[in-house]
């Protein structure tokens, strides 16, 4: 009985790497800082003085700083699937959007806000 054990653990502990790698390798290209080369909220572009004075700082320890007209916002992220989940500590506000990270851009979109960045040099 004993024998069947160590095959039965070994295949589930490779199912489960299988299903968290594509999670933890997009997770790892969040990572940095990012700055708005576009940005929309309700269908309406924000200025270039908006795109100027917003950013994105992703750690991976799991914190981060969303700044927007110059004022940051601390707070703690997560990924599930293909959901960016950034939870400010600013009364606890809480923003998920989708996210795909290609070409050294980040887009994010929700049914709000829809916007491109790209990695801070």
């Amino acid at each position: 009985m004993h024998k069947n054990i160590l095959p039965i653990a070994l295949a589930l502990f490779a199912i489960l790497f299988i299903n968290m790698s594509p999670c933890q390798a997009s997770s790892k290209k969040l990572i940095g800082t990012w700055i708005p080369t576009e940005y929309s909220f309700v269908g309406e572009a924000k200025p270039q003085s908006f795109l100027d004075s917003t950013s994105l700082k992703i750690n991976a320890d799991g914190s981060g700083i969303y700044t927007t007209n110059g004022k940051p916002k601390k707070g703690n992220w997560t990924v599930k699937a293909d959901i960016l989940i950034f939870t400010f500590s600013l009364a606890g506000q809480k923003i998920e959007v989708e996210y795909t990270v290609a070409d050294n851009k980040l887009i994010i979109s929700n049914y709000a806000t829809k916007a491109v960045f790209v990695r801070k040099k």
